[in-house]
């Protein structure tokens, strides 16, 4: 059970990326090299065959455009990461 809402997370993490991606009319190359990944990591993600880290996972939201998250949000700035 557990596995399965880890991977129902996974592709609708991966298809809400891509989303974003396609409104800004960015390739996964453009998107890899805004976000310091790999193509092939993008894709993977978009994909849902990989989880970013939560460092990509914030670099993804700023980058395209997705509003704050305020779990993400709390983590970032108790580990001081405001301007990384």
């Amino acid at each position: 059970m557990e596995k399965e809402i880890a991977l129902s997370i996974q592709l609708s993490l991966g298809q809400i990326i891509r989303k974003h991606r396609k409104e800004l009319n960015w390739s996964q190359e453009r998107l890899a090299e805004e976000v310091d990944l790999s193509p092939r990591q993008i894709s993977r993600i978009e994909n849902g065959e990989q989880l970013p880290s939560v460092l990509s996972l914030y670099r993804l939201r700023q980058e395209l455009l997705i509003p704050q998250d305020p779990l993400i949000e709390q983590i970032i700035q108790a580990s001081n990461l405001q301007d990384v």
